[in-house]
């Protein structure tokens, strides 16, 4: 079953409403975005400035691993660059209290509070 999320415009966003969402925990969805990585750095520095740790990810990765599938040496070679990376950086963020998840295809960012109360 999935959480239910606030939805917000890229065109809503200010300080003041992401810093309310985020100290009160509050899952959060943001649309319509023109530059996904001027927000995602926006989030990203917002949360951590309440001091709560913070994982930024690419939704649905298992399709760059899915390339590796494909049965040629770049293929291949590209995908397990690829997962070494995501692995590295899931160790070097582990068991954070915010998720920023960065659907790329779907012009949208996800934030989730990951940490029970």
């Amino acid at each position: 079953m999935e959480s239910k999320f606030f939805a917000i415009n890229e065109q809503e966003i200010s300080e003041e409403l992401i810093l309310d969402l985020v100290n009160n925990k509050i899952n959060f969805r943001v649309f319509n975005i023109t530059d996904i990585t001027a927000t995602v750095d926006f989030l990203e520095k917002t949360i951590e400035s309440q001091k709560f740790s913070v994982r930024v990810y690419t939704e649905n990765r298992s399709a760059v691993l899915a390339g590796g599938l494909i049965p040629t040496g770049f293929t291949q070679l590209a995908a397990l660059g690829a997962g070494i990376g995501f692995a590295l950086h899931n160790l070097a963020t582990y068991n954070p209290d915010f998720e920023i998840g960065k659907s790329i295809g779907h012009d949208r960012i996800t934030v989730t509070y990951k940490k029970s109360s």
